[in-house]
């Protein structure tokens, strides 16, 4: 005589199952294990996925050094060369060579694997050093990686002054805590909405091309979102969404 599985002799939490047919169950059973399969299948992908992805971020970050590293030199021989000339050709040479210096900074930190050391940090005293209009919480901290988030913070008000005639932070308690940083300038423009915290996409002429990029970097490192968010009164505001309040 076959013996019933302990499967079977469980009274299930489920409305009707006891008393479904034995093929029913039996189905129901097999599907049940083949999602189980599936799902870790899926997370051990996702977890390979991962791992691929953070050795290439490696990679790239090793290239990136060693690029900017025999780039660096040579820049500084060209700026010191131009030392002895007309003054307006040591404008311009100066003028280029910090824009290469800028795009090989931002090179770095978009490759460089962000290792964030968070500590208890007052909102409103990081965002007075930008010197921007706030409207702060008082008492509001968050937990976060003073150099990596003063970094974010940075971008996305050099952006935002780059565009528009007024800038503004405004923080909110939640939870979750979010900081945006908004400006009047003009807007977004929809063709690139979809890719604009990708490498290289900028919404304004001149730039990198990576500050965004970078900022979704650093908001990944703190388990933190940066997205688009909307605020009347301003046509563009980007959104650092972190934990819940403390």
């Amino acid at each position: 005589m076959v013996q019933p599985s302990p499967l079977r002799e469980r009274r299930s939490p489920w409305k009707g199952w006891d008393d479904a047919p034995a093929a029913t169950r039996h189905v129901a059973e097999r599907f049940a294990g083949l999602v189980a399969e599936s799902a870790r299948r899926l997370t051990t992908a996702r977890r390979m996925v991962d791992a691929e992805r953070e050795a290439r971020l490696a990679e790239l970050g090793a290239l990136a050094a060693t690029v900017a590293h025999d780039l660096r030199n040579p820049l500084g021989i060209v700026q010191m060369a131009a030392t002895g000339a007309p003054p307006e050709v040591r404008s311009e040479i100066g003028e280029q060579v910090a824009r290469m210096n800028h795009l090989l900074t931002d090179i770095l930190d978009f490759a460089r694997a962000w290792t964030v050391v968070p500590q208890p940090l007052r909102v409103a005293d990081l965002v007075a050093s930008l010197g921007v209009e706030a409207d702060v919480p008082e008492g509001l901290m968050i937990t976060a990686d003073r150099h990596a988030l003063l970094r974010a913070l940075t971008n996305l008000v050099d952006n935002a002054r780059a565009l528009g005639t007024r800038v503004a932070i405004v923080a909110a308690a939640g939870p979750p805590i979010t900081i945006d940083i908004c400006d009047n300038g003009p807007g977004i423009a929809p063709e690139i909405r979809a890719s604009l915290f990708r490498p290289f996409v900028s919404r304004r002429p001149g730039s990198t091309g990576l500050g965004l990029a970078i900022v979704r970097r650093i908001m990944e490192a703190h388990g933190g979102t940066v997205t688009l968010a909307e605020r009347r009164g301003w046509s563009t505001c980007f959104r650092l969404t972190f934990g819940a309040s403390r």
